[in-house]
């Protein structure tokens, strides 16, 4: 489909036969670049695009936040590389690392997990956002999950990139056919008088 809202469903459906997840969240990244398309230093923004878990989806799709540079998604953003957390709660240093730096839109969206594997969603060789996901058992996350998670990300990422592209060649289509008929309208009043 090339409709974003049913797509999305696909994705998180499917994902759901290959990782077993308490939540799961697609993020859009939102980030202002400059000449180049490169993303601007401490510019980069997520966005839920959509939501599977316990909390209502509505109140989760509003949800948006600042990347801070040098933390656990925006270094699998720039690194491009999965990140795997085996217990949130636990008492290694990437869990201290990770309770410490998360911010607490992300935390609350990870309510209950203890578990925490996200990997980016790359097309065309440009990130375009991530696929975050809880599981609510310490450890249940890991390289195998996280290896057929990114390959499910990468074949997503492009249907999200078509889907996006063809809801704005709609939207200018749309736009086009309004000034086309400005344009008519215009032409006979002006006949007219």
């Amino acid at each position: 489909t090339l409709d974003i809202e049913p797509l999305l469903g696909l994705i998180l459906d499917q994902l759901a036969e290959i990782v077993d997840y308490r939540e799961t969240v697609i993020y859009e990244l939102i980030s202002e670049g400059d000449d180049d398309g490169q993303p601007l230093a401490g510019t980069q923004e997520v966005r839920v695009l959509d939501y599977r878990g316990p909390l209502a989806c509505g109140d989760v799709q509003a949800t948006r936040f600042s990347l801070v540079e040098g933390l656990g998604l925006e270094r699998t953003i720039r690194q491009r590389t999965p990140l795997i957390v085996a217990d949130l709660q636990g008492d290694g240093p990437d869990e201290r690392a990770w309770r410490a730096e998360a911010l607490p839109a992300e935390q609350k969206l990870l309510e209950g997990s203890r578990s925490l594997l996200a990997v980016p969603l790359v097309a065309k060789d440009r990130v375009i956002g991530l696929l975050q996901i809880g599981n609510s058992v310490p450890g249940r996350l890991t390289r195998r999950e996280a290896d057929l998670a990114q390959a499910l990300a990468s074949h997503a990422a492009v249907a999200i990139e078509n889907a996006q592209l063809y809801g704005k060649a709609r939207e200018l289509a749309a736009l086009e056919e309004r000034q086309r008929l400005a344009r008519e309208l215009h032409d006979s009043v002006t006949q007219t008088l």
